[in-house]
């Protein structure tokens, strides 16, 4: 399992919602949040299921009705774990009965959006432990089949960083923050580029 930055307390805790979100509709079927993500396409089971504690956290946000409104319940039972680590934690993927797409990283830092698609191929996330000066800011996230890199701009610089098993992770200076991002693209293996901010 690869693994990037170091462990610490996340600036965007649960109950966080760091992506966009459109209004709720309801999900043609219960796969189409995982359409295109080969890494999870197998059914939950040993390593790419729930570990029990996250099991328990994501039950107990769903008891709370977080974000119901506009996501729906999580179907925590379908979550599936991505192939490598963030900072030592998993990334798990889990769809809501309205048929969007929630990212949770072990520990608290949860994103939803919409299912990811041609059009829009990549969520990206950051999360900074303490702003400028300290631990930088980690960007992350899943991308679907075919995208071989996402790029965006922080801190004054352009950074690349490879897409493997579906996901992507890049450990930021200690000048950058989770807020400074801009100009966010995926790059497919056939060098499209599409812009996702």
């Amino acid at each position: 399992m690869g693994s990037v930055g170091t462990p610490g307390s996340l600036a965007v805790g649960v109950p966080a919602i760091a992506l966009a979100m459109r209004t709720a509709s309801t999900a043609p079927d219960s796969g189409a949040p995982f359409s295109g993500i080969g890494a999870v396409t197998q059914a939950p089971f040993g390593e790419n299921a729930l570990d029990a504690k996250t099991a328990s956290t994501l039950h107990a946000l769903n008891d709370q009705d977080f974000g119901k409104g506009v996501l729906g319940a999580q179907l925590i039972a379908e979550a599936r774990a991505l192939p490598r680590m963030i900072n030592g934690k998993r990334l798990y993927l889990i769809p809501t009965e309205t048929g969007k797409l929630c990212a949770f990283l072990e520990g608290g830092t949860e994103a939803c959006t919409e299912p990811l698609s041609e059009a829009r191929p990549a969520a990206v996330i950051a999360m900074d432990d303490d702003g400028p000066g300290g631990v930088g800011a980690v960007v992350f996230g899943v991308a679907i089949d075919g995208v071989r890199t996402v790029s965006f701009t922080a801190a004054g610089a352009r950074h690349v960083v490879p897409v493997k098993g579906n996901m992507f992770a890049f450990q930021g200076s200690p000048m950058m923050t989770a807020e400074g991002l801009s100009g966010q693209t995926a790059t497919f293996d056939d060098g499209t580029t599409v812009r996702l901010s």
